[in-house]
């Protein structure tokens, strides 16, 4: 499971960089439709990165918690 969410962060991440170019490209260009694209693709970038690391944060609490209790049992 840790490694999907590590999958989609990295894709976040490569999605927002794109986004960055795209929406350089386009203003540097003038090609307003080019610009607006790359915004919008890095956002839903950031929120894919975003959506990946808070499923790998619950993922590493919740093995916290297991951790702790199995040592409690012993």
């Amino acid at each position: 499971m840790a490694d999907n969410n590590a999958t989609e962060t990295i894709k976040g991440a490569m999605d927002q960089a794109k986004g960055k170019i795209k929406e350089t490209v386009g203003s540097v260009t003038g090609n307003d439709d080019l610009a607006e694209e790359g915004r919008a693709q890095k956002t839903a970038g950031g929120a894919t990165r975003e959506a990946g690391m808070e499923r790998m944060r619950q993922e590493r609490a919740q093995a916290e918690k297991e951790e702790s209790r199995d040592e409690d049992v012993f």
